[in-house]
């Protein structure tokens, strides 16, 4: 299950513990497999249009 459906299928358990906010890093493609620094590439977006494959699909963003 790629991780936009992982968090929709967490929602309810995620709203009963109290969090009204939920913060997604960047579903876009990075340069995080070429960086040696993990943490801060996932920032480093390749192409803002496109979302990475391993997050998911548009057609499961736009049903967010």
């Amino acid at each position: 299950m790629e991780a936009s459906g992982r968090v929709t299928a967490e929602l309810e358990r995620i709203s009963a513990l109290g969090a009204d906010i939920l913060y997604l890093t960047p579903v876009q493609r990075s340069v995080a497999s070429a960086a040696s620094d993990q943490s801060e590439a996932r920032y480093a977006i390749q192409d803002y249009r496109r979302i990475d494959p391993e997050q998911g699909t548009d057609g499961d963003f736009d049903e967010w």
